[in-house]
């Protein structure tokens, strides 16, 4: 298998593993998963991402049709990652729509890290994707 592949494979299971981890932390009250909510959303996007990676001819890098659908779920899961921590600091200063109750509520939540390790693994599968992606050396005969 190709080293690109194998380092966004991992990477993608990674942040598939962020989906049940805390998304938001509440004092008291323990945390809540991405599971509790959009966290499918991100675990089906990494799960796309390890089946591309795992198809076709694996000792050569992904192609350039498979690479751009890895790009584009790689790109939705770290858009869903920084979505969710915005609205949660929204809750945090009291922006969202619930007024000044949701602000005081709102003061005890913070962002868990699920969502950081998802935008993180996101990131890191773009990145690979491109410094990795050069063909392996063929052996001479």
């Amino acid at each position: 298998m190709h080293q690109q592949r194998i380092v966004m494979v991992i990477v993608a299971a990674l942040g598939a593993l962020g989906t049940f981890l805390p998304w938001v932390q509440i004092p008291l009250f323990g945390s809540v998963n991405g599971t509790g909510g959009d966290g499918w959303i991100s675990f089906v996007l990494f799960g796309l991402i390890i089946a591309l990676c795992l198809s076709g001819k694996r000792e050569n890098p992904l192609g350039t049709w498979m690479l751009v659908p890895t790009f584009l779920f790689a790109v939705a899961a770290v858009a869903l990652g920084v979505w969710k921590i915005v609205d949660v600091k929204s809750v945090l200063k009291g922006t969202g729509s619930g007024g000044e109750l949701e602000g005081m509520l709102g003061s005890m939540f913070s962002v868990g890290i699920g969502l950081y390790v998802i935008i993180a693994a996101g990131l890191a599968v773009m990145v690979s994707a491109i410094v990795l992606g050069k063909k392996a050396p063929r052996a001479k005969a």
